[in-house]
């Protein structure tokens, strides 16, 4: 796929995408345009999920609207003969749950004695001539969006021909529009049907042929008035990472389980890795999708272990459907990525480019921390051989006491062998 036009097919994926205003707020992602009212920022955060095959790229995108349903507008450049399909939002819904961060307080590993709680908590957590320089290539509805291909030679005859057709499309966004009619892009436009309302909105995914692996941050900044948080799941054969951007993980060694607040430091560490700098892309888990394929059967919680409620035949169905489409019938080979990114509008400068990651160990979603603060449980010793897997922080130097012992003999070891084969050589 040409370079410049992989750009352009995911310049608009973050503009609005799940913004979390309010509970009964549309969902829903990409380019999406509307007027802003008192300056107030309507989108906070983005869903995405990006599945790269060698043939076929697949984006999902998932918006939250809040204005008139009159008024929403979603156009995505993209390249080629892409097109548009419903998504479900119990995918997105299923796969957040199941790859978030997920700390299992530490057991006595034989005592059998209680050694904090048993339940998991998340850490956070071809087409006729439509005038003015315009071609409309494919023109059909799906579910409740009427959508368009559109080509145009120019941003000011496709901003007008959007226009006038009930497009919103605010003025500040021309340059960016300009910008990719000039990469000769095509351009996928949805609006909702008429009466449709905001709470009938679906995610999208979007299929295009050939593979890319460009996510648009620049058109983020359209969107938005000071920061923007933006989950990314991606989908591809092998562990994934960001290319441009600074990329890093919590190690799971470093993690701690704090006795007395019966939670991990793993939000904190993760605070503090952006706090370091704020342009970075946090992996927070990367396994194998195999791990997966049960995903949408999960019960979900309110965050304690409490479950509240299970997803529906109906909505596991969709939601697997989804996860296949995702996997590319690849299965055996594909991983799963989660990456999160909380940037500031100064920062949405370029494009992120992600990549096969030059880490292939498991990050794993689900885990136990080694380390531990505080007073552990009675009858449950820190570092007695029938107490807790997990050692006191303070002791986390003192680990593994026995090491340069071992290091040692291993040298000796070593001198002893080789004295002996020189000590056996004819003379």
């Amino acid at each position: 796929m040409n370079r410049g036009l992989a750009r352009a097919f995911f310049a608009a994926l973050a503009l609005a995408g799940a913004a979390h205003l309010r509970s009964n707020d549309a969902a829903a992602c990409g380019g999406c345009f509307h007027i802003p009212t008192e300056r107030v920022q309507a989108v906070t955060s983005h869903r995405m999920v990006l599945s790269v095959g060698t043939r076929e790229t697949i984006l999902w995108d998932q918006f939250r609207y809040s204005g008139q349903p009159s008024e929403f507008a979603w156009v995505l450049p993209v390249t080629g003969d892409a097109r548009v399909e419903l998504a479900s939002n119990a995918f997105f819904d299923a796969l957040d749950l199941a790859t978030t961060v997920t700390i299992t307080p530490p057991r006595c590993s034989a005592s059998g004695g209680g050694c904090g709680a048993s339940a998991f908590g998340p850490a956070r957590s071809t087409g006729a001539e439509a005038g003015g320089g315009v071609t409309v290539l494919r023109q059909e509805s799906v579910g409740p969006y009427d959508t368009v291909l559109l080509q145009a030679t120019g941003a000011d005859v496709l901003t007008e021909w959007l226009r006038a057709n009930n497009y919103v499309v605010p003025g500040s966004i021309a340059p960016i529009i300009a910008h990719y009619t000039g990469m000769r892009a095509n351009f996928i436009a949805l609006k909702l049907r008429p009466m449709a309302t905001v709470q009938q909105m679906q995610p999208v995914r979007v299929r295009m042929q050939g593979s890319s692996m460009l996510m648009p941050l620049r058109m983020v900044s359209a969107g938005i008035t000071d920061k923007v948080g933006i989950t990314l799941w991606i989908f591809a054969p092998g562990r994934w990472e960001a290319g441009n951007y600074p990329n890093a993980e919590v190690l799971r060694s470093r993690v701690a389980w704090d006795w007395s607040a019966q939670r991990s430091d793993y939000t904190a560490l993760s605070d503090a890795i952006f706090a370091n700098d704020r342009r970075t892309w946090l992996s927070e888990m990367s396994e194998p999708a195999s791990g997966y394929v049960n995903f949408a059967a999960q019960t979900f919680g309110n965050g304690f272990g409490t479950p509240t409620t299970t997803l529906s035949a109906e909505d596991q169905q969709a939601a697997m459907a989804d996860f296949t489409a995702a996997t590319q019938g690849d299965l055996r080979n594909y991983w799963i990525t989660r990456m999160r990114a909380d940037l500031a509008a100064t920062m949405l400068d370029r494009d992120l480019e992600v990549r096969a990651s030059t880490a292939s160990a498991v990050l794993p979603a689900r885990f136990t921390p080694i380390r531990t603060r505080g007073t552990p449980p009675d009858g449950c010793p820190s570092l007695s051989p029938s107490g807790c897997t997990a050692l006191p922080v303070a002791s986390a130097g003192r680990a593994m006491p026995a090491l340069p012992l071992v290091v040692a003999a291993l040298g000796l070891a070593l001198r002893k062998l080789s004295r002996s084969r020189r000590a056996r050589r004819p003379s």
